[in-house]
Order: structure tokens, then C-alpha cells, then sequence
């Protein structure tokens, strides 16, 4: 089973709607591509730890101008 389809199910188990786990998922995805880019290779989540999730939130706020929120 993909890690799309893990999250996906696990979202809907919750409750949740499909627009929010094309919300989420879409995360996900831009999150893994960011890890690519700066790692010169896919990299699977388990293998990335907090340090990672910190660079890309900087980014998202000093680059991408996204919110806190």
C-alpha cells in the first residue's frame, strides 16, 4: 500500500472529508519533493527526522510566504 493511500484511509477513518485529504495528501507531496530537492533523491518519511520538518516550515515562511497557520 502507497503512503498516499495510508494517509488517505487513515484521514477518512477519521471522519474527514476527501477534500481534506486532497488538502493534507497535497502537503505531504510538496513536503517530499522539497526533501528530494535538497537531499538529490527520493527519501522516504521514516528517514527524515524533526531538523528536516523545521527547514521546510522555514522555508514555507521566509520563501513561500505561507503562514504559521
Amino acid at each position: 500500500m502507497s503512503l498516499e493511500t495510508e494517509l488517505r484511509e487513515m484521514i477518512r477513518t477519521q471522519g474527514k472529508a476527501t477534500a481534506t485529504a486532497d488538502v493534507y495528501w497535497g502537503w505531504v507531496d510538496k513536503f517530499l519533493r522539497f526533501a528530494k530537492d535538497k537531499r538529490g533523491t527520493w527519501v522516504h518519511p521514516r528517514d527524515l527526522e524533526e531538523r528536516h520538518v523545521e527547514i521546510w516550515l522555514k522555508h514555507l515562511a521566509n520563501r513561500e510566504h505561507v503562514s504559521a497557520n
